[in-house]
């Protein structure tokens, strides 16, 4: 007797995906959430995707005015112009000088790069404002013990 594979035949599973996002769904939660993406700057578009079924769906996501891009659910537009301000004021360690991974070829690449990592850091700022750290004083204080007994036993 033939068993088939239920990667794409088992009709149970196709018809029990909760997740799947139709276009103007996707759109919709767009509008809502007035963000823009945190590498360009653009306003979020809705990008086909599929599941491992191969039905299609919808993600928030950026192509950066061209033919790549990301899935995303944005930063707030002020968060972005302030991130963007930083960059181009090029000091503390979120200059265009401070590529993490190191230079490219490509500016634009690199100050999108520079500019999403301000993002992520004014977003923790922000998140941080109205909510609780991660850790105590006391628990943050054992990890950095166990960090400095790994690192001694590792320079021996």
């Amino acid at each position: 007797m033939k068993q088939e594979s239920r990667h794409f035949s088992d009709e149970r599973f196709k018809k029990n995906m909760k997740y799947q996002t139709t276009k103007k769904q996707c759109q919709k939660k767009i509008n809502e959430s007035n963000k823009v993406c945190e590498h360009c700057g653009r306003k979020p578009v809705p990008i086909k995707t599929f599941d491992d079924f191969g039905n299609i769906y919808y993600l928030a996501g950026c192509r950066h005015g061209g033919d790549w891009g990301h899935f995303t659910v944005g930063v707030s537009k002020d968060i972005y112009d302030l991130a963007e301000k930083l960059v181009l004021d090029n000091s503390l360690y979120l200059g265009i000088n401070n590529i993490f991974g190191g230079k490219s070829d490509d500016f634009g690449a690199d100050f999108r790069k520079a500019v999403r990592r301000a993002c992520d850091i004014l977003e923790e700022i922000e998140r941080m404002k109205n909510g609780k750290p991660r850790y105590s004083k006391k628990d943050l204080a054992r990890i950095y013990e166990y960090l400095e007994e790994g690192v001694r036993e590792n320079c021996q």
